[in-house]
């Protein structure tokens, strides 16, 4: 018997038992059968960036509660994140958002052809804290305790300078007036989750 999910979300909040144990870059979900980039039909219907009612397993849940106040710039930054997700995103990335959170996002990112990530699901947690976006957001990547890239630890920490976890010019830093959420879920495909992850340098210090 399935274990009960929200299936609205897309993304599931328990762990398959018919793929315990198997690798994470081989993982097939129950709950969106054939999810492949061979099998585009499948993913046809499937919508790219959408909204659920909740994430009661969401890394960060903790950091706030649907009552709280935030500023009006706060409230539009993340609207306007919304409208270019829904409008822009490729079709290797997903997106969910909260309805009765703003601040809590949650984003699938499918390994591309041709790196050793190809068709794997790799899961991430994202936050809008108060300050955003003077700061970037904080991600938490889902590693089910595995290290399989320099950048992502087995911790969830995401080494990256849009999130300034990792150092760079200023161009490659979190820009307020410019940079979107839309640019760093591309740039952690790109630029981790990449053909030669070996040549990543993990943060030090």
């Amino acid at each position: 018997m399935e274990p009960a999910v929200d299936r609205k979300a897309g993304i599931p909040e328990v762990i398959d038992k018919k793929n315990k144990g198997k690798s994470i870059l081989n993982y097939q979900p129950w709950w969106f059968p054939n999810f492949s980039s061979k099998r585009t039909s499948a993913r046809a219907n499937f919508k790219r960036f959408d909204s659920v009612q909740h994430f009661s397993d969401h890394h960060y849940v903790l950091k706030g509660n649907a009552s709280k106040q935030h500023s009006r710039t706060w409230a539009k930054k993340i609207q306007a994140d919304w409208k270019i997700l829904e409008k822009d995103l490729p079709e290797t990335i997903f997106v969910r958002a909260c309805e009765s959170r703003m601040d809590l996002m949650r984003a699938v990112i499918v390994g591309a052809e041709g790196t050793p990530y190809h068709d794997g699901l790799f899961f991430f947690d994202i936050h809008f804290p108060d300050t955003y976006p003077s700061v970037p957001p904080m991600v938490h990547y889902h590693s089910g305790g595995l290290t399989i890239n320099p950048n992502l630890y087995n911790s969830g920490h995401v080494c990256l300078s849009l999130l300034g976890t990792w150092y760079g010019n200023t161009r490659e830093n979190w820009l307020p007036q410019e940079s979107t959420m839309l640019q760093l879920l591309v740039s952690i495909q790109g630029l981790i989750l990449n053909r030669k992850p070996y040549y990543n340098e993990p943060f030090v210090g």
